[in-house]
């Protein structure tokens, strides 16, 4: 019995993989996720210079296995605001060139674009787009 449940213990442990596993198997990562705020993640996809090409901020869904638990909130204005400045600080985004208004708010600045998809005090998510060589392909 104990020789079966050490093998049962050691075959799991086999089975389940760390980051540094992957990243020796695949290479570094092109994207991650990170919880900044509590419901709130980031993700970040990296050029192959690893220089940042874009951050998508949406609220946390909540999942148990494959079952959506809940719908998630919208992002408030004030959150998404401060969030924004923390990444992409208005006084690094360069000059303002032009904002439009299609299933959200589009901001083009010399050195980002800023996309919102929802509307004030409901955004469902933001995305941050650098404008760098590293991330034209």
């Amino acid at each position: 019995m104990r020789i079966l449940l050490l093998v049962l213990l050691f075959s799991v442990s086999a089975l389940a993989q760390t980051s540094s596993d992957l990243r020796q198997k695949y290479g570094e990562p092109i994207s991650e996720t990170f919880k900044i705020r509590p419901q709130v993640l980031l993700t970040v996809s990296y050029a192959k210079t690893g220089e940042v090409c874009s951050m998508l901020i949406e609220p946390q869904d909540t999942w148990v296995g494959y079952t959506k638990l809940n719908d998630t909130e919208p992002l408030k204005g004030k959150v998404l605001n401060e969030i924004l400045e923390e990444l992409a600080p208005k006084n690094q985004r360069g000059k303002f060139l032009m904002g439009t208004h299609r299933n959200g708010l589009l901001e083009y600045y010399e050195r980002i674009d800023v996309q919102r998809s929802g509307q004030i005090d409901k955004w469902n998510y933001a995305v941050i787009y650098w404008k760098i060589k590293a991330c034209e392909n």
